[in-house]
């Protein structure tokens, strides 16, 4: 089991975790936020002591002592889960995505008896959003299809009580169940109701084809419902109100920044509504306190949602999706990178788990204790610095405007460093920050040139003296420390710049473009050319040394040179998503990571794998000290750290006295091509030796054929199906999912047969 101290609102607590986060809990740990970071989309109190938790990647969290300390009782699975409901503090369910990237069956409900040390698939097929239980053996579930299910034996079994007749049905996403009246809600307005316990439904017109999040009745007539509208203005929130039992609903005169995500109430008179940003205005009606410039609020009602309040939440994430009372003055929310805010008064403040909810661009250590991350976004920009590995960080004294927006940080040596950034204040404008005394004070630098300013969004050093910033196609140039700067390049079109050395530079830029120097950037030269026909803009260079580099861009590409560029290799990842990242250690262990996915090398790219149960946000930045020591920084303040290299392999001595590379954990890779026709091959690497099973289902669950079945020793294995079932016949295009069971280690994956 994992140690690891938790801090909520500057108290200090040690928090036993479980062992069932696997991957991310045996080589990566969560150094911000505090506990994880990934998105927690609801929160229950079932006693005013005993919390849970759940969000994406299977995450279960809970608390026994009124969300002070945390511990990880999560199911074994790569789902996002969206609800969860208790009966009493050991019988409850959690409900989710039947589908993640990763792969994995179509399980999407899950209960447990023993307060989440063991958990039972209860359900499986299709998305669940939302339910609620009356008591330990009646309950409502709500997902995809306008489907509502209902159980009376506890979840054992489920009947459909509502569902689409068509292929027009719409995701139900919430429920209220008062009694016997049980209202749903959904996509595109859609909004349904019984009066019967679930027996016959009632489709309803509210008047609007808006998206609803959730719906709440603070008593038999009066309601509330509220969601986001969507469009190419942006995304807005909304409110809705009826005072005649849901018969007509008035959308309430209020602008909402950004989508709100539940709405609640404890009784008549107190509710509460989250969402993201709130830039809202107020009227004569609905009058509403708000301080200006902040990024997230709690609202809150004491009169029934006459009138709103709203409570900023400092360091608070993008969105807010849950909040749960245990009583009148203790309260926790929950939403977007792991945040968890807790008040004690009633709402009144908050404090968080979390330095930042802001998104990290750039993170740099000088040595395994002393780093910096720079956050970069507006209204939230600011540099945070370690002196203990990550453990705790601390925000530096930095001068920035609420649109300035730092992206880049780098130091020549311990005490000297440089931050780099814009100012989108009418015009753009160009944010250069220096340091000499590691950080505690930062100061603004003139670069000194008379050009127009530019957005910088990048600072490197070759040595103490020689260094580029980089930026909106330009490139300033200092020999002398940073005492004095040049505009060396302009035009350049570049997404990223880095250089080998003093004299060796590359640049990558949209529609795959790739430029070189071999002058200390006097002169450019194309390397590939720009395909505007295919639009796989790169977004990442980085090189080992003058010959042997690597470049990673959206749609999941990544190339390979091991001649300085004069020829560039396509590297098959598997994963069609945008890499905002790459870095290698050495000429064979490197990673590429971007919108949500981790993946790491150990052969220069030729072969990959997909770390799929560390984190759902994007990650923007990565840093190695050494094979073994390293941190990525993401969205939504991610900060992540690794001392064993992030478990891609792991070294030990064989019996003859010679090094072995052995997996230091069971994965199962995505299948590749995937899509396919006619074969593919399915990857998986073994720790210790075991009876190893490789099976083939359909989307039915019943069995297609038996890859592998027998003993293999540790290591890494592979299997192609050619598409044929056990009797030999080719089996028609579809979806399938590939299981491999070893000892007891088992994970399934979905994969496509084309026609």
């Amino acid at each position: 089991m994992r140690r690891k101290l938790l801090r909520i609102g500057g108290v200090l607590f040690l928090t036993i975790f479980g062992m069932n986060l696997g991957f991310a809990q045996d080589n990566w740990q969560w150094q911000n936020p505090d506990i994880q970071g990934n998105t927690l989309s609801d929160v229950q109190f079932v006693t005013s002591d005993t919390v849970y938790a759940v969000g994406d990647l299977g995450l279960v969290l809970k608390s026994e002592d009124g969300g002070q300390t945390w511990t990880d009782v999560s199911v074994e699975t790569t789902k996002d889960f969206y609800t969860v409901h208790f009966v009493s503090v050991d019988t409850g369910w959690v409900v989710g995505s039947w589908y993640t990237s990763g792969g994995g069956g179509t399980e999407s409900l899950f209960k447990t008896t023993d307060g989440g040390q063991t958990w039972k698939v209860q359900f499986a097929g299709s998305t669940i959003y939302d339910m609620y239980f009356t008591d330990a053996d009646t309950g409502y579930a709500a997902g995809e299809d306008d489907l509502v299910q209902k159980t009376t034996d506890g979840g054992q079994t489920w009947d459909a009580v509502h569902e689409s007749s068509g292929f027009d049905g719409e995701a139900l996403r919430s429920l209220s169940v008062r009694d016997s009246v049980i209202w749903a809600v959904g996509t595109n307005g859609k909004m349904i109701s019984s009066a019967d316990y679930g027996q016959t439904w009632t489709t309803h017109d509210p008047g609007v084809s808006l998206n609803f999040n959730s719906i709440a009745f603070r008593n038999a007539t009066e309601g509330f419902v509220v969601g986001g509208e969507y469009g190419s203005s942006g995304d807005v929130g909304f409110m809705m109100h009826t005072t005649d039992a849901g018969s007509t609903w008035t959308k309430i005169d209020r602008m909402f920044h950004r989508p709100l995500q539940q709405i609640s109430f404890a009784d008549d008179s107190r509710g509460w509504a989250v969402g993201g940003k709130v830039d809202f205005y107020s009227n004569e009606t609905y009058p509403i306190e708000y301080e200006p410039d902040s990024s997230n609020y709690i609202l809150s009602t004491d009169d029934g949602g006459e009138t709103w309040d709203a409570r900023y939440v400092n360091h608070g994430p993008q969105v807010w999706y849950s909040i749960a009372w245990g009583d009148q003055m203790n309260g926790i929310v929950v939403g977007t990178g792991g945040q968890i805010g807790q008040t004690s008064d009633g709402g009144n403040s908050w404090t968080t788990n979390s330095a930042t909810g802001s998104n990290f661009r750039d993170v740099l250590f000088i040595s395994d204790q002393v780093g910096w991350a720079v956050a970069g976004s507006n209204h939230h920009s600011a540099i945070y610095h370690t002196d203990d590995g990550g453990e705790t960080w601390a925000r530096q004294q930095v001068d920035l405007d609420t649109l300035q927006s730092l992206h880049g940080i780098n130091f020549t040596d311990a005490n000297t460093g440089w931050a780099v950034g814009e100012d989108q204040w009418w015009e753009y404008d160009w944010v250069l920050l220096k340091t000499t005394d590691c950080g505690e004070t930062w100061t603004t630098v003139d670069p000194g040139i008379a050009e127009t300013p530019f957005p910088l969004t990048k600072v490197q050093f070759v040595n103490d003296n020689e260094g580029w910033i980089s930026g909106d196609g330009s490139l300033m140039h200092t020999t002398d420390g940073g005492d004095s700067w040049s505009l060396d390049t302009t035009g350049l079109g570049s997404n990223d710049v880095y250089f080998a050395d003093s004299q060796h530079g590359w640049a990558v830029n949209d529609d795959g473009e790739i430029l070189a120097t071999s002058d200390g950037a006097v002169t450019w030269t194309v390397q590939r050319e720009a395909d505007q026909f295919i639009h796989d803009d790169l977004f990442s260079v980085y090189f080992v040394n003058t010959d042997s580099g690597w470049a990673a861009g959206d749609r999941g590409t990544v190339l390979f040179t091991s001649d300085g560029g004069e020829n560039w290799e396509e590297l098959s990842t598997g994963i069609y998503t945008d890499f905002f990242t790459v870095t290698f250690i050495t000429s064979d262990v490197g990673w590429v990571a971007g919108d949500g996915y981790i993946l790491g090398t150990t052969d220069a790219g030729q072969t990959w794998e997909y770390f799929d149960e560390v984190t759902t946000n994007s990650v923007n930045d990565i840093f190695f000290l050494d094979k073994e020591t390293g941190w990525f920084a993401g969205n939504h303040g991610t900060l992540l750290s690794t001392s064993n290299g992030g478990g891609i392999v792991t070294g030990i001595e064989d019996a003859s006295g010679g090094n072995k590379n052995v997996p230091a954990r069971f994965t199962l890779k995505q299948n590749y091509p995937n899509p396919f026709n006619p074969s593919t091959t399915i990857a998986y690497t073994l720790p210790r030796e075991a009876e190893v099973s490789v099976t083939v289902y359909n989307v039915l669950g019943n069995h297609v054929a038996t890859l592998i079945n027998q003993y293999q020793e540790a290591g890494e294995y592979s299997v192609r199906w050619n598409g044929w079932n056990a009797t030999g016949e080719h089996v028609g295009a579809g979806v399938y999912f590939y299981r491999v069971s070893a000892g007891e280690y088992e994970q399934t994956k979905k994969m496509v047969l084309l026609k």
